[in-house]
């Protein structure tokens, strides 16, 4: 099977009284479909912004991404890389999840995963100093 990946920015719109709640809601909904299309991957979450990778068969990203860009959560959807890959970055995670609240799972921070959660840490900062 081949397989794609996208990695993403976005402006969070979440205010901050609702975002415990509606995270819980996006990471279970998120599993879930994405355990059944076959998508892995990880969510990076800050008050400024998303940041996120999504990789699997090319038209189950794609389903799982013209979803997400047409949530009303955030906004500026940025698409920082697209295209096929060798392999997964995150195979064991439907959505690993780095944010307030959440301790990043092990291998997300050594294993395989280490550099694109790196990378979604620095444009996750990126677009918090932008909107700053």
């Amino acid at each position: 099977m081949e397989l794609f990946r996208v990695i993403y920015i976005s402006r969070n719109l979440i205010p901050p009284s609702a975002t415990e709640a509606e995270i819980g809601r996006i990471l279970e909904a998120s599993r879930r479909r994405n355990a059944a299309l076959g998508v892995t991957g990880a969510l990076l979450f800050s008050e400024g912004a998303f940041a996120q990778v999504l990789e699997g068969p090319l038209a189950s990203v794609e389903e799982v991404f013209e979803t997400i860009q047409a949530d009303p959560r955030h906004r500026e959807v940025v698409v920082l890389e697209a295209g096929r890959v060798p392999e997964r970055a995150f195979p064991e995670w439907h959505m690993a999840y780095v944010g307030p609240g959440a301790t990043p799972p092990s291998d997300c921070e050594t294993g395989p995963g280490a550099p694109v959660l790196a990378l979604l840490r620095r444009m996750a900062r990126r677009a918090e100093a932008a909107e700053a």
